[in-house]
């Protein structure tokens, strides 16, 4: 039918094609399951329990922690309760996944509609075959989860300044709220709000009045988590990591002091002995069930030596935090782990020898594309997205200042703890459009369909 669309009939249609597309490589990738099908996680049964429900010892004690924010554990602890199987739960829960991931792709297109529709077509199929969306989704970990919960606090919080709402800015806080539970890295997203809100311009009584109403809805959400360690550890800590992930990077620029007392000094030299390992190591040197009753405790002394390192090697810890950004923006790690798994799954491994080329050739094939594939992308977030937000800027402002300052916080943040492209999935909708945005103004313009585009019942009728 090509009458006018609605737009909220585009966007559940958009989100059944990509929920369609994620299903099949999810199908694709687990097609004849075997147990080491589900090696691609990072938490683990084990870790995923340490939540609310606390971490049960050798003894049988069952001893609550703050390890991680609840929300992520508690939907992965009840797949386990349902399912009462590891395999399973692993399963299920790489399924959610899926069912989250076509969120990401759709933010793209609402921001790309900004501008045009040929530019938002293009962003959503440039996420919908991008290799970290489609890597992410498949495996047991946080990021699709809070990658589609950081969609919706993007879409929120455009609204929110677009319409200059106090009922949006609640609504705001409530979903920054609900992704601190998954991630506390939101915990500061309250500063590119601060930042976004002066720059619209608003009045004094109006900027106070949006931030009250986020901050409020923030707390609501944020409250119970709050206050049950607030009665646990005497202080409202959002998670019990903030010391580990600080020296993360940062672990061979510690200094033992003469003047350090000797538990300090103990725990300097155990970082320093250990090298660069898991940062588990970090947590466990009085033992795991030491760590699990004072991980608050072990936080504040490992935080206290990270400040103490930040400040004793300030350059320093400048030139790795800006390498990392670098390495956020322009890594590809999950291409390489994308096609591994690719070239060792049960269905690539039975149709490579019934090809009209030898195996080896075909193998090599798909290293290549990989390869090219991933040199290109590298230039597209380390030139065109910049390019991209810099023409935007003198085109629609307001959207260019919004994707620049929403990337700056989580690309600064991140990068104190490691610089990867896992970490970049949840701008990957704001970088689509970045990217997309120049490659469209020099191509597609001259040819014509920019402005074909912008007619009736061109696109999207689907």
């Amino acid at each position: 039918m090509l009458g006018r669309t609605r737009p909220r009939n585009i966007y559940l249609r958009l989100y059944f094609w990509a929920f369609l597309w994620f299903y099949i490589v999810w199908a694709v990738f687990n097609y004849r399951v075997q147990d080491d099908t589900f090696l691609y996680y990072d938490m683990g049964v084990d870790l995923f329990q340490h939540f609310t429900l606390g971490s049960r010892l050798a003894d049988g004690t069952l001893i609550p922690t703050a390890l991680r924010v609840p929300l992520c554990p508690f939907v992965f602890g009840l797949l386990h309760w349902i399912t009462g199987d590891q395999t399973l739960t692993f399963f299920t829960y790489t399924l959610l996944q899926v069912m989250v991931t076509p969120v990401i792709p759709c933010t793209a297109y609402f921001f790309g509609r900004r501008i045009d529709r040929l530019t938002a077509l293009c962003a959503y199929l440039f996420l919908l075959f991008h290799a970290n969306v489609l890597m992410c989704s498949l495996m047991t970990l946080t990021d699709a989860f809070f990658a589609a919960a950081c969609c919706g606090v993007y879409i929120v919080t455009w609204k929110t300044l677009r319409r200059r709402s106090l009922r949006w800015a609640l609504c705001g806080g409530l979903a920054a709220g609900a992704s601190c539970m998954i991630r506390p890295i939101m915990k500061l997203y309250f500063l590119p709000v601060i930042l976004l809100l002066i720059f619209r311009a608003c009045g004094l009584r109006l900027f106070a009045g949006m931030m009250v109403m986020f901050l409020a809805g923030y707390f609501i959400v944020m409250s119970p988590w709050l206050a049950r360690n607030a009665m646990l550890y005497g202080r409202p800590v959002v998670e019990t990591l903030e010391g580990d992930n600080m020296l993360w990077n940062y672990w061979d620029l510690v200094t033992v002091r003469g003047d350090d007392p000797s538990g300090k000094r103990k725990i300097k030299e155990w970082i320093l002995s250990i090298g660069n390992y898991s940062r588990a190591y970090f947590m466990f040197y009085n033992g795991e069930d030491y760590w699990k009753k004072n991980s608050v405790i072990v936080s504040d002394e490992l935080q206290e030596i990270a400040w103490e390192t930040y400040r004793e090697h300030p350059i320093e810890i400048l030139r790795r935090w800006g390498i990392n950004c670098l390495r956020m923006t322009g890594s590809y790690s999950h291409h390489d782990e994308m096609l591994a798994m690719w070239l060792n799954s049960p269905l690539y491994l039975q149709i490579r020898d019934h090809l009209f080329i030898a195996p080896e050739m075909a193998d090599r094939i798909f290293q290549s594309f990989n390869w090219m594939a991933t040199r290109l992308l590298r230039v597209c977030y380390l030139i065109v997205a910049p390019l991209g937000l810099a023409l935007l800027f003198f085109r629609k402002r307001a959207l260019a200042v919004f994707i620049a300052m929403i990337i700056a916080y989580f690309t600064s943040i991140t990068a104190i703890v490691a610089g990867y492209d896992r970490y970049r999935l949840c701008l990957e909708p704001l970088f689509a459009v970045a990217i997309i945005y120049p490659l469209i103004r020099g191509t597609a313009k001259y040819a014509g369909v920019l402005n074909a585009s912008r007619g009736k019942n061109l696109f999207l009728h689907y």
